[in-house]
């Protein structure tokens, strides 16, 4: 938990690098964390780096199938690599979980 903290702060400084290595340090602590593979993601996407982040938004959401933002994030990713029909489904995964969305 610590290392994925401290990613999320060095992301916050501008630290990309750091921040990805203490987000990978923090899923080889403990590789069934669903929010480490959340913040990799988030910091892989920021980075442009779109078929890594969605590779492990596919795992974080493999641990966690209930995570409706996890859903949607990753549909963003499928949308802007122009895989609609993909996106499509994970948008639809992402208001079934939460209508409200």
């Amino acid at each position: 938990m610590a290392y994925s903290n401290m990613g999320a702060i060095l992301s916050d400084l501008g630290e990309n690098n750091d921040a990805l290595k203490a987000f990978k340090q923090a899923i080889a602590i403990d590789p069934e964390n669903p929010p480490a593979y959340m913040n990799l993601s988030d910091m892989l996407d920021d980075l442009g780096k779109k078929e890594e982040a969605l590779k492990a938004y596919k795992k974080a959401l493999k641990l966690d199938p209930v995570n409706s933002r996890g859903y949607l994030r990753m549909a963003n990713i499928l949308k802007e690599l122009g895989r609609k029909a993909e996106a499509l489904n994970a948008y639809n995964k992402a208001i079934e979980l939460d209508p409200s969305n």
